[in-house]
């Protein structure tokens, strides 16, 4: 029986192994249009392309409402699309969406590790993160 500072030592990489292995559908068959996405990656776009300007929080996203404009930023979170855009500067447009589903799985699992060691033992905290981790419906 594992004891609880070797579950402890394990559970960020597991988490990290569960997040890798739900977006694994995403590298191997592409990224799936649907939900918001294909509304999202144009924000993230004009986000980087804002960014590379020097505008570090943009309020008029330029690109919307047949190229006249809207103030899209000033009512959608800015963090989400501040993420997106900073790993659209670094990494290709195709790639994008499947980090950020990635990325936000992993947040999703180590709060939820940190979260249910309240209330469970290590064991079942470590889990209910990976459980959570994997969800496709988080």
């Amino acid at each position: 029986m594992p004891t609880s500072q070797n579950l402890t030592k394990r559970a960020i990489p597991l988490i990290l192994l569960a997040a890798t292995a739900a977006v694994i559908p995403m590298v191997i068959l592409g990224t799936p249009l649907g939900h918001d996405l294909d509304y999202q990656v144009p924000g993230w776009m004009e986000t980087a392309d804002q960014l590379r300007q020097g505008i570090l929080f943009q309020h008029w996203f330029a690109a919307t409402n047949q190229n006249f404009g809207g103030p899209y930023f000033i009512f959608y979170p800015p963090l989400s699309r501040m993420i997106a855009g900073i790993v659209g500067l670094v990494l290709p447009w195709r790639m994008v969406p499947g980090v950020y589903v990635w990325l936000a799985l992993v947040l999703a699992g180590a709060t939820m590790w940190k979260c249910a060691q309240q209330w469970l033992p290590p064991r079942d905290a470590l889990v209910a993160a990976l459980l959570y981790a994997i969800n496709p419906y988080l």
